[in-house]
């Protein structure tokens, strides 16, 4: 990623904008997500005019999102959609337990994958996706302790001089207990108590 008032992606030499902000009335976020992770990779240019791409994997991922627009995709429907797009990405997909996503989720990130996960607000019951680009942590000799994963949401503005919109707060884990609902924290000073429900890796 390439830091700026534009947050974009290094994959092409021009730098490609990567945030995509979902509207009010759609539930688009997870193939929002899809968007942002595929312009990181260098696979879409201009993830915000999908509508305008006659062709390529923008075009088939515009037209797979569709189906699913204002009712949203659960794990498996978008771990098919990204299947579809016919890209050089293997995707690995979990759902089910927090704990079992929060895993999944730390050992692809630290091996530098991007991660699309969604959580859940228990109030609110809201299911809600977005791409988790990095981590934040305390690196102690050769050992490095995240605390915190760093993602890019479509359901805010995107990052101004900085990689990302929102943070997924944590305590690090102690022996085998499993670990709490995690803080989710957003530039506009949001802040909810979240829950993993599913996650993929790309």
């Amino acid at each position: 990623l390439r830091i700026g008032t534009t947050l974009s992606s290094t994959a092409t030499d021009g730098g490609i904008p990567v945030h995509c902000r979902q509207g009010v009335w759609d539930s688009a976020c997870g193939p929002h997500c899809v968007a942002m992770a595929l312009a990181i990779l260098g696979d879409i240019a201009e993830p915000t005019e999908l509508g305008e791409h006659g062709h390529g994997v923008g075009a088939r991922l515009w037209k797979a999102a569709k189906s699913t627009y204002f009712g949203g995709t659960s794990g498996a429907e978008l771990a098919r959609m990204i299947a579809s797009l016919q890209t050089r990405h293997t995707v690995a997909h979990v759902q089910g337990s927090h704990r079992r996503c929060m895993a999944f989720t730390h050992t692809q990130v630290a091996v530098g994958r991007l991660v699309i996960a969604s959580w859940w607000h228990r109030p609110q019951h809201e299911h809600h996706w977005v791409l988790i680009v990095g981590s934040e942590g305390l690196q102690t000799a050769s050992t490095f302790t995240p605390h915190a994963l760093l993602t890019l949401d479509p359901g805010g503005d995107g990052p101004l001089l900085c990689g990302y919109n929102g943070r997924l707060e944590f305590a690090p884990r102690r022996g085998r207990r499993s670990p709490g609902p995690v803080r989710y924290l957003t530039l506009d000073g949001a802040e909810r108590k979240v829950q993993f429900t599913s996650a993929l890796a790309l």
